[in-house]
């Protein structure tokens, strides 16, 4: 019973993650950031020190395009051969800004990235464990109906337990396979679906 109930938590959070989108962006819109010049820090909630890594994401864009458009504007006065060498320095200046800004909009990305993955690993490796015994369960019951033959010769009933049994372990294959929220989200849903119906079939 407790491991059920901890199990319930973790799906409850898991789910609470996309109750607003059906992308896995929902997931990293609710990052926190925490950038210092050695490191992107990623956290599930607000700290002092954080911002919203989309937010951070956006205002690095923003000074990108800023950039970008000013050095666009001395292309203008170096085409009109005003103070050429000048003009070439401060576009030079402009340029490593740019790639400056861009390096760390890709390195908060990477970070977010990275961080999701991890976060699918190490839930995947907590539900693996804990479901363990409900697949072998499945994997018991479905073994013996597996070597009678074809479904055609079984009962509605029992081509219907058949059918839900495969498709939950399917669930459980897929839900240790994937590798991001949005795929992950997809077949926990699944499972909680047919464990609903198995139990109601099991009643």
């Amino acid at each position: 019973m407790k491991n059920y109930f901890k199990l319930a938590i973790l799906t409850t959070m898991i789910l609470y993650w996309f109750i607003i989108s059906d992308s896995f962006w929902a997931f990293q819109s609710n990052l926190y950031c925490e950038l210092t010049n050695k490191s992107v820090r990623i956290y599930t909630q607000k700290t002092i020190n954080t911002l919203k890594c989309s937010e951070y994401i956006q205002s690095l864009e923003y000074l990108i395009k800023k950039e970008f458009q000013d050095m666009q504007k001395v292309d203008i006065y170096i085409n009109k051969k005003q103070d050429v060498e000048y003009r070439k320095q401060v576009r030079a200046a402009q340029k490593q800004k740019i790639n400056d800004l861009q390096k760390i909009r890709l390195w908060v990305i990477d970070s977010m990235n990275l961080f999701e993955a991890s976060f699918v690993k190490k839930t995947q490796e907590y539900m693996q464990k804990k479901l363990s015994p409900y697949q072998k369960s499945l994997e018991t019951k479905i073994a013996p109906l597996g070597k009678l033959g074809t479904w055609y010769q079984f009962s509605p009933y029992i081509q219907r337990q058949i059918y839900l049994i495969t498709s939950q372990l399917q669930n459980l294959k897929d839900i240790y396979a994937a590798t991001w929220t949005d795929s992950f989200l997809k077949w926990i849903q699944n499972y909680l679906y047919f464990k609903k119906l198995l139990e109601w079939k099991s009643e």
